[in-house]
């Protein structure tokens, strides 16, 4: 690293640079140089937003033909960090800046405006002065009146903060004199007690005879020595030894070579250490109240002949009010510290158990929660709570005894007495309890601090009882039985009935017409434990368009306890007979029990509650023998609007959409009109999720327990008993997109493919077709490879439906599909992901939007065939979107519903109402002139290529019922109905293109259903009539 970055570099004395050879590059090359962008910028293929300063390497060219007075200017490439579009932006010398050319939009920057206006203003005043001298005068007179107000303004300022200074000093020069003045009182009190002190030890000085002893006369002959001890009360004024003695002994201690030491004076405080005002003096100083001190006045040597006696000793009492006392401050605010720190903490950890139950179970709670319940717990457990009285200090009396003790040393002994009041804390009211619970304020009342914690302990509880409810209720002993997949002449059933203490189980199917006919023996299900007790089997040789149904028996037909009844369901119409269709299905996605949280519900799924309450509303839940399709062909199919002025026609040349507005609820009373019967449901995948709230592992058996949860549920019980179902899965049904699960859900989901580990399949019903894809097992990955090659189906399914496409589109005269014959009138494509790219966050990745090569030459195939619709789910929301073809095409239709029992988010919203890219379509307009004649003018409108017809993010429950009604050739229609939360939020009318069918000799479905009965006993199949 040190060798290539040296300043200095040594050349030898032969060193000749003109012998170097020169490399030929071409004139204009472009070099690879790393930079920040140079501003803040927008992909316009993307959206993707780069902020100012991100580093990229770039490819760098010099502009041909381009320069500013000589300067070279150049032009970098680099590349979008999402979508790798090309971005290209060139030097601007004459603004010292950068400017975009292509690929991105420059952020808009409201300071270059201001700076443009002010440039622009300061050149046409420099332009105004040349051409106007007198405007020039004028304005330089202004300047100059507006540099003497700022000086006086100056001037001003600076004479306010000097007069300010003086009165500063003028105030501490007060304060000084006061305090000389408080000082000089101090001292004259103090030698006033001094006089009387000296008074007092002299007359009892001449009492005692020791006058004559001070005058002079010592008996040093003797040899002995009078020592006099004065003693004294220690006070808080200490006074001078020599101010106790008269004078003559005074003068003899000064004749002496002996110092007497210095006593500092003490500071009289206003208030002693324990926070007591003094009343009255002298003050008394103790220790500790009820304590005792003992203190020895300093002791001097004297040339006398007795001792001098201490005073007598006299009982003090001293009066003193008192404050309350501070105790501990620093160990109070510690404690309040705490107290509102568990309050936080318990606030913070309601807040997140609520999102977590009730709004959006996210991963990271499982973290957050238990954290957010210990640091409650830890705070709690230090916390001191307050205190349920008041206790005031009204007085204190101290009184002060002083003896002399043999040793010649004062004791004092200190008598506190303290006249206490006690007063009780006010009881809370019932707004401040609630408070108090709500937020877990600290509360003197110990119920309240108990029923805080019990709060937060249950809704831990609860939570710990949300995530682990798959472990503790594996549903192993779950029995069911449901119809998959449906034809016009077969069913695929779905067992599971385990038998314990054993490793395999025969079941045999028994079925029979839905009249009383004689039950008939059909496959037999082989079900083991290494298949969780689940097996499928096909039921063959069935007539369409017939009610069936079928019972469970074991190998010596005897009938088992499950089902109490018999399953029913009915077979499809033949799809080559042109008699239409009238009938409606069931679409959402997603789907977690028990969500949002209910204490001890983890079986409930609300979802298919409320669905099962639409579909047979007040009706014991026992299917009824359904009335076969061609009977059913009078039935009137002209849409109920409940508020016609809120409906809204939208021109399209393939189909006419009328929309309600959403606000327009529908009640669920009873309608008078006869609708459809409800065939089948899709589920659009996240059938479980197996990472939301915890990963419960990677494998089978996590798997399938939650596959089992959701069988067991009584609420999915009353639907897939009596309506059959067609599954798709989706990515949180396979963690992280790994798809070594799928063989655990494939016995249970009953995907219709044909062939096996194959999970994209189509059906139909009648003359409409579907087409369901597999958008996670073949999509490859966004973010390593060229975004020309990126795929969502792969080539294999995304040439099984090219080849569907073509087989309900057969037999054009034209290129221009000019006297076309279909096989379907409708067609509905099932994709698990939105296939439009409004959706913004993660959608730009998950979604269609990440695949755009793909999704545009698939939208351009799409756009070719009549009566197209797409089926979606997956983002926790409604919303209808019309994809605008251009004149030769035709519009496709998006509807998204999801979840069907899940959560959605409240808080934000990633939809865009329509994409920024157009499509031109021309329209004629005929003009009638004043002569009577016409004219036609053909306007181009620019329309968005994606728009959003309608969009509902509220509601946990979400599905959309659609009605096909084909029965008139010339005006098929397709009616949307958007479920939220059991209730009408949304109804759109789509009008279809008439097509024209491919004619059929089959004659299966003409027969009538009393007769096939008879048929089947001769011997004469289904199979015989087509």
């Amino acid at each position: 690293m040190s060798e290539r970055k040296v300043l200095n570099k040594y050349f030898p004395p032969d060193f000749d640079p003109s012998l170097i050879p020169r490399r030929k590059q071409p004139k204009n090359s472009q070099q690879v140089v790393r930079l920040m962008a140079p501003f803040s910028m927008r992909c316009n293929t993307c959206g993707e937003y780069i902020y100012k300063g991100k580093k990229f390497n770039a490819r760098k060219e010099t502009v041909e033909g381009e320069d500013y007075y000589g300067i070279k200017i150049f032009r970098f490439y680099i590349k979008c960090t999402l979508c790798s579009a090309e971005i290209t932006f060139k030097t601007d010398p004459k603004n010292t800046d950068y400017s975009a050319e292509h690929g991105a939009s420059r952020n808009f920057e409201p300071w270059r405006e201001e700076q443009a206006v002010e440039e622009e203003d300061r050149l046409a005043k420099l332009e105004e002065e040349e051409n106007n001298p007198m405007k020039a005068l004028e304005n330089r007179t202004v300047d100059s009146k507006r540099e003497m107000d700022i000086l006086d303004a100056l001037q001003d300022i600076r004479a306010r903060n000097a007069r300010i200074e003086r009165v500063g000093q003028s105030v501490d020069l007060l304060e000084r004199m006061g305090m000389e003045e408080i000082e000089t009182e101090e001292d004259r009190e103090r030698k006033r007690q001094e006089d009387e002190d000296e008074k007092l030890y002299q007359r009892v000085l001449q009492g005692s005879g020791l006058a004559g002893a001070s005058g002079g006369s010592t008996s040093e002959a003797s040899g002995s020595t009078s020592v006099v001890t004065v003693k004294r009360k220690a006070d808080g004024l200490e006074p001078d030894v020599q101010s106790l003695l008269p004078e003559s002994t005074r003068a003899l201690l000064a004749s002496k070579s002996f110092g007497m030491p210095v006593l500092k004076k003490k500071k009289v405080e206003g208030k002693n250490s324990l926070g007591i005002k003094i009343k009255s003096r002298p003050v008394a100083k103790a220790a500790r109240r009820g304590g005792r001190f003992l203190r020895s006045a300093p002791t001097t040597d004297v040339s006398a002949a007795s001792v001098l006696p201490s005073p007598p000793p006299r009982p003090l009492r001293y009066s003193f009010t008192t404050s309350p006392l501070p105790c501990c401050p620093s160990e109070s605010s510690t404690m309040a510290i705490l107290a509102y720190a568990s309050s936080l903490f318990s606030t913070a950890f309601r807040l997140a158990v609520y999102i977590f139950l009730e709004v959006v179970p996210l991963r990271f709670a499982k973290l957050v929660l238990p954290t957010l319940y210990l640091l409650y717990l830890v705070a709690s457990y230090f916390q001191v709570p307050p205190q349920g009285q008041t206790v005031e200090l009204e007085e204190e009396i101290i009184t002060i005894d002083e003896k002399t003790n043999e040793d010649q040393t004062v004791e004092t002994d200190v008598t506190v007495a303290q006249m206490m009041f006690v007063r009780p804390s006010p009881a809370l009211t019932a707004r401040e309890a609630l408070a108090t619970i709500v937020f877990s304020l600290p509360s003197p009342s110990r119920g309240l601090r108990v029923a805080n914690l019990l709060i937060n302990s249950l809704l831990l509880l609860s939570a710990v009882e949300f995530v682990s409810y798959p472990f503790f209720d594996d549903a192993s002993d779950v029995i069911y039985t449901r119809v998959g997949a449906v034809y016009p002449d077969a069913v695929k059933v779905v067992v599971r009935y385990p038998k314990f203490n054993s490793t395999d189980h025969v079941v045999r199917l028994a079925w029979r017409h839905a009249e009383p006919d004689p039950w008939t023996d059909g496959p037999i299900l082989n079900l083991t434990a290494e298949n969780d007790w689940v097996s499928t089997v096909r039921l063959g040789s069935l007539w369409p368009s017939t009610n069936y149904e079928y019972r469970l028996e074991d190998v010596n037909n005897t009938v088992l306890p499950y089902p109490a009844k018999p399953i029913q369901f009915h077979t499809f119409p033949d799809s080559r007979v042109q008699s239409g269709s009238h009938f409606r299905f069931v679409a959402s996605s997603c789907v977690t029990p028990n969500f949002p949280y209910l204490p001890f519900q983890g079986r409930r799924i609300k979802g298919f509650d409320l669905l099962a309450n639409y579909l047979w509303p007040n009706e014991v839940p026992v299917v009824s023998p359904r009335v076969p399709e061609e009977q059913n062909a009078s039935v009137s199919a002209e849409p109920v609007i409940s508020d016609s002025a809120n409906m809204t026609e939208l021109p399209s040349e393939a189909f006419t959409s009328i929309a309600a507005n959403a606000s327009t609820v529908v009640p669920s009373s009873p309608v008078s009109e006869r609708k459809a019967p409800t065939e089948f449901m899709i589920f659009m995948g996240d059938f479980i999720y197996a990472d939301v709230p915890i990963y419960f592992g990677d494998d089978k058996e996590a798997y399938r327990r939650l596959y089992r949860r959701n069988y067991q549920s009584d609420s999915f019980r009353k639907v897939y008993e009596r309506l059959p179902i067609f599954h798709t899965y989706d990515d949180h049904e396979l963690h992280s997109r790994t798809h070594r699960m799928l063989s655990a859900c494939t016995m249970l989901m009953n995907y219709d493919s044909s062939v096996e580990d194959q999970h994209y399949y189509d059906f139909r019903y009648g003359d409409v077709a579907f087409f369901v894809l597999d958008t996670r097992r073949y999509r490859s990955d966004i973010s390593t490879e060229d975004p020309a090659s990126h795929t969502m189906l792969g080539d294999k399914q995304l040439g099984a439906l090219y080849d569907w496409l073509g087989k309900v589109l057969i037999r054009c005269k034209s290129l221009f599909q000019v006297d076309c014959q279909h096989t379907a009138t409708f067609k509905f494509i099932v994709t698990s992901v939105p296939f439009t790219s409004l959706w913004q966050h993660d959608a730009l990745t998950d979604s269609w939007a990440g695949f755009g090569y793909e999704k545009s030459a698939l939208l351009s195939a799409l756009q070719s065939v009549p009566n197209i619709l797409l089926l979606s789910g997956d983002r926790h929301e409604f919303a209808a979107i019309e994809y605008t073809s251009s004149d030769a095409g035709h519009n496709v239709l998006e509807i998204s519903t999801s979840p069907l029992s899940m959560f959605y988010v409240p808080f934000f919203r990633t939809l865009k109402m329509k994409s920024e890219g157009v499509v031109q379509k021309t329209r004629k307009v005929i003009n009638v002139l004043e002569n009577g004649t016409t004219e036609v003018t053909t306007v181009v409108d620019e329309l968005p290529q994606e728009q959003v017809l309608k969009y509902i993010g509220n509601g946990n429950y979400k599905w959309s019922t659609i009605e096909v009604d084909t029965r008139d050739a010339d005006h098929p229609v397709v009616k949307v109905e958007i479920m939220i939360d059991g209730v009408q939020a949304y109804s759109l009318t789509v009008r279809g293109k008439p097509v024209k069918l491919q004619s059929s000799i089959a004659l299966g479905s003409f027969v009538p259903q009393t007769f096939k009965g008879v048929l089947d006993r001769i011997g004469l199949k289904p199979s015989r009539w087509f």
